[in-house]
């Protein structure tokens, strides 16, 4: 895989998306705890802690993390040629 400026703009998109979703989690965790930030949400009439919310999307930006890793050395080996 080269380094394609197109490419890279679709990835981009992609990681601000997800920066978005996760913009939105913590305003609604804030709005839903009241901004005590007491790290239990009520979700679907049970209860969550913060680290079960939140846990799918730090996988999500653990993974995002690692492929910009892969590209930024990929970037580096076309620029070395």
């Amino acid at each position: 895989m080269g380094f394609y400026p197109e490419n890279m703009r679709v990835v981009d998109v992609a990681v601000v998306a997800e920066l978005r979703k996760l913009v939105a989690l913590r305003e609604w965790f804030w709005r839903s705890s009241g901004g005590r930030g007491s790290g239990r949400i009520r979700c679907g009439g049970g209860v969550a802690s913060l680290r079960e919310v939140v846990a799918p999307y730090e996988a999500v930006v653990d993974e995002l993390k690692n492929e910009v890793k892969v590209m930024n050395a990929q970037s580096r080996d076309v620029r070395r040629g």
